[in-house]
């Protein structure tokens, strides 16, 4: 709302009674995060760790044996490109 001619008039946005630094601040990732808080679904953690049956431990395993089954296989994969290349530097250098 504006005060104009003493009346209060709707207006779109206000962003124009605000600063430069008002207008361009960023939402606070702190009040994001403590939003999502307030989900039933997400523990809180406020009082220390929660009780250990009310964590999915049987979906972090599984997540976990994911991620780590990834990053082997990519390890494997950078070491079969890697290996031939270091083996003929190798003999390059022995002569």
């Amino acid at each position: 709302m504006l005060l104009l001619n003493g009346a209060m008039q709707p207006t779109a946005s206000a962003s124009h009674l605000l600063s430069e630094r008002a207008r361009t601040v960023r939402p606070s990732a702190v009040r994001d995060l403590l939003r999502l808080t307030e989900q039933p679904e997400v523990p809180s953690l406020a009082g220390g760790l929660p009780a250990s049956e009310l964590l999915p431990t049987a979906r972090i395993s599984t997540a976990i044996g994911r991620v780590l089954d990834s990053a082997i296989a990519r390890l494997a994969d950078a070491f079969d490109t890697v290996a031939p290349h270091a083996d003929r530097q190798c003999q390059l250098t022995a002569t």
